[in-house]
């Protein structure tokens, strides 16, 4: 037989999470681990020649508008079309577009706020081009390096 303490303490202890959970307010949940964000979220953005020094040209730099820096560094997860890469065999970068390729920005048909670097955790299956999927990581903004996309997801995992 269990002492009555064994029993108050048993009691309490199956009941605690049904009133605590009862307590909670609606401003005590948590945020999603990842914020679904769509592309055209990521369309609010200018651009600014400058010259490149290294490239000896003009070229244009973005100018994030303010909801979109609220991104940076944030783990997203978003849904586009695959770009495969050719010299990327080990998957280790692919370019994620929210249009087909014969409409993406690399054929004439977008802007290069339509595109993004996805740089896997690990590497990802072999992707053929045009399939849909989603992706999750951390969003960078990219406004210095002229050898990347505006957009970059590091540490990308696949969703579905």
């Amino acid at each position: 037989m269990l002492s009555i303490s064994c029993q108050l303490l048993l009691f309490l202890s199956l009941w605690s999470p049904i009133t605590t959970q009862q307590e909670k307010s609606e401003f005590d949940v948590a945020p999603p681990e990842y914020l679904e964000i769509k592309w055209s979220d990521l369309a609010r953005i200018d651009f600014e020649n400058k010259y490149s020094e290294e490239l000896k040209q003009e070229m244009p730099y973005p100018i994030f508008h303010e909801s979109i820096k609220k991104l940076d560094g944030k783990n997203v997860s978003i849904s586009g079309y695959v770009i495969p890469l050719e010299e990327s065999i080990e998957r280790t970068v692919i370019i994620l577009s929210a249009y087909p390729f014969s409409a993406c920005f690399f054929c004439g048909g977008a802007g290069p706020e339509s595109v993004m670097d996805v740089k896997p955790k690990n590497p990802f299956k072999r992707l053929k081009m045009d399939n849909q999927i989603t992706v999750k990581g951390r969003l960078q903004l990219n406004s210095d390096d002229l050898y990347s996309l505006y957009y970059i997801l590091h540490d990308a995992e696949f969703v579905k």
